[in-house]
């Protein structure tokens, strides 16, 4: 029977302070907090906002700055005559970049970012430089020159040596508007560069972002601060760049091109598409709301332990004794039948102490014979158990013994079928080759009578002579008489080598041999060795025998011929390729004879040892065995009156050693 939870009057009383409690605190606590969140949101959007629009200030200040220099240079009286006299042939190349190259350095001493200044002609081709190596070079492709011919143009940044650079481009006019040329500027962007690095007011990760679009990308015109190493990245991936890009302005909290989330101030820069975005990382900008809610939160925990400890006290004056009897109950419902309930009054409550009592003395004496008659009853049922244990075991054995009979007994019956069949036509051939070599001798004979007359042919038949010449050296004559003998040998050998396979194949299967015979272990051993000599040639498995001299032995010889197949395939199986097996027979004085079977493959783990010998346990992959061997093979040893043992160390290899009595029990 389930008991359902009551919770106790403390309970009660603690929880419905507590809750009046929380509720109280909580609804202050929360305006409070939602108030002030606001506000540092507020403070944030302000901030960054402000950032944006006075970097934008600056930097368009910055351009415009640029952009007067240059016109100053290209508007200069000198440098006009001689771009319009150089324009209309009246002076050389040479004559002209000796008057204008002063003009230029003079330019580029008062403007120390000016690094270089040039001057191209209509086609774009630089015709005047302060460094000669920019002479000759050809800019009409670069957007630079295109745009310098109608208006001051600032190019986008590029690295150059580890400072960031750009041309500074404009147009060169007559007094009449007509183009004379573009001043081309290679400008040094260290003020441009210090002014968008400066994170003043933006804390840790706070940064200035300005960008333009190429394509679906955006480029940074300057690296970022927080990854210096991210000049292009998807529009998708900067949404606040994105929108900047498309001239709006505005606030958002968003991913940006770390994929970090941020609250970022964008708006378009108002210069050839530029685009400008204020950011911080937003959990750098809300942590003091984060650290405000962390505050608030231990308030309200504070107040909730101090009203919950004021109805505790109270509370526990008047629970006390219930708790007690509660205590009792769990003790006795633990097992525990001596404990008992101090009543300390003669109320309700302590009616209810002594008839708990009571009835704790009444189960404490129910209890005891209970006891005895469970612990008769358990006992009962663990002697069946190891019964049925036993009598599965018992069971599994004799159904692997049945398989593995039935098995042995199709191999045997599949022996015999192909002795027959096999030896027969072995026999024809045999006595056919014996007759072939015989006649093929005595032929040989004659032919070496005819090639004796050959020249008493040769003046009679010359042609004749020469055809039989002829034809014997087709067939290479002198071969065949030389090696015929030789093959005919070679091809008996590899009859009988059949006749002793089927041979062996018969001796293992013994299918002739159903009841106990004294055999020679030996004998059986070479016989069984050879069934699996195909698996230990596959293996390239070294071999290593030793067979003592041992007296003969009474067994079933097909039964003792599947252990050793069964203990050999083993070992065979556990070697790894070119492993190594031993086999060895010795007589044991007293008690009979002992084969052991080692190898040195992958050994057996420790908990495995004490379960291979029961049916149906295998540890190797399914299909590839059923884990009847070792268990049939345990069954046919302990029929016989013998046992078997294995000495296995993990990653060393195992032996399994056998012993038979020389005349089992049973047939004494």
């Amino acid at each position: 029977m389930q008991l359902a939870f009551r919770p106790s009057i403390w309970l009660k009383l603690a929880i419905f302070v507590g809750v009046l409690v929380v509720l109280a605190s909580g609804v202050l606590i929360w305006t409070a907090y939602l108030f002030t969140r606001d506000m540092l949101v507020d403070q944030i959007h302000a901030r960054l906002t402000v950032t944006a629009s006075d970097r934008q200030t600056m930097l368009l200040a910055y351009i415009h700055q640029q952009q007067e220099r240059l016109g100053l240079v290209a508007s200069r009286t000198r440098l006009r005559l001689l771009l319009e006299e150089w324009a209309d042939d009246k002076i050389t190349d040479t004559a002209f970049r000796t008057g204008i190259t002063p003009i230029l350095v003079d330019v580029q001493k008062s403007a120390e970012d000016f690094l270089v200044i040039g001057i191209t002609d209509l086609a774009g081709k630089v015709i005047a430089a302060t460094e000669e190596t920019y002479l000759g070079q050809d800019f009409s492709a670069d957007l630079s020159f295109v745009h310098g011919q109608h208006v001051a143009y600032l190019g986008l940044p590029r690295l150059t040596r580890g400072r960031y650079q750009t041309f500074l481009s404009g147009p060169a006019t007559a007094p009449d508007g007509q183009l004379l040329g573009v001043v081309m500027v290679i400008l040094d962007l260290g003020p441009m560069e210090q002014l968008l690095s400066d994170a003043t007011g933006l804390g840790q990760t706070g940064e200035i972002l300005v960008g333009t679009r190429l394509g679906d990308k955006v480029h940074h015109l300057l690296p970022p601060r927080n990854d210096p190493e991210i000049t292009e990245v998807p529009l998708a991936r900067t949404p606040a760049m994105a929108e900047a890009l498309r001239g709006h302005q505005g606030f958002v909290q968003t991913t940006d091109y770390r994929g970090i989330e941020v609250v970022a101030a964008y708006q378009p820069v108002e210069y050839r598409g530029w685009g400008m975005v204020a950011q911080i990382d937003a959990a750098e900008a809300y942590a003091p709301v984060k650290r405000l809610r962390f505050v608030l939160l231990a308030l309200e925990a504070a107040i909730l332990l101090v009203g919950l400890a004021a109805s505790s006290v109270l509370a526990r004056r008047f629970t006390r004794p219930v708790i007690a009897l509660a205590k009792t109950a769990a003790a006795v419902a633990a097992g525990n039948l001596e404990a008992r309930v101090t009543v300390t009054s003669i109320d309700e409550i302590g009616r209810l102490g002594t008839t708990f009592n009571h009835m704790t003395a009444e189960l404490a004496a129910s209890y005891a014979t209970l006891e005895q008659r469970v612990a008769d009853r358990t006992r009962e049922l663990a002697q069946a158990n190891a019964e049925l244990a036993r009598e599965i075991v018992e069971r599994k054995r004799a159904e692997a013994a049945l398989i593995q009979s039935e098995k042995l007994a199709s191999l045997g019956q599949l022996a015999a079928g192909m002795a027959h069949e096999i030896n027969n036509p072995i026999a024809y051939v045999t006595n056919n080759l014996a007759v072939l070599r015989r006649d093929m001798r005595a032929a040989m004979g004659v032919l070496d009578t005819y090639r004796e007359g050959h020249d008493s042919l040769a003046r009679v038949a010359p042609d004749l002579a020469a055809a039989a010449a002829r034809l014997e050296q087709d067939i290479d004559l002198p071969y065949i008489q030389e090696n015929f003998l030789r093959d005919f040998d070679t091809s008996l050998q590899g009859l009988q080598r059949v006749r002793d396979i089927v041979g062996n194949l018969r001796d293992f299967a013994r299918l002739d041999e159903a009841e106990f015979k004294e055999i020679d272990l030996n004998a059986a051993l070479q016989s069984t060795l050879e069934i699996a000599r195909y698996e230990l040639k596959q293996k390239e498995i070294r071999l290593e025998t030793d067979f003592q001299e041992l007296p003969p032995v009474l067994c079933h010889p097909s039964k003792i011929n599947q252990v050793f197949l069964n203990l050999l395939m083993n070992a065979v199986q556990a070697c790894a390729l070119g492993g190594a097996m031993a086999l060895r027979t010795r007589a044991v004085p007293g008690e009979g004879v002992e084969v052991e079977v080692e190898d040195n493959g992958g050994g057996i783990k420790a908990e495995h040892v004490p379960h291979i010998f029961e049916p149906f346990f295998t540890t190797k992959p399914v299909g590839q065995g059923m884990g009847l061997g070792l268990s049939v093979s345990y069954g046919i040893i302990r029929d016989h009156g013998g046992s078997i043992a294995v000495d296995s160390t993990p990653g060393r290899g195992s032996l399994f050693r056998v012993r038979l009595p020389l005349q089992p029990p049973h047939q004494g």
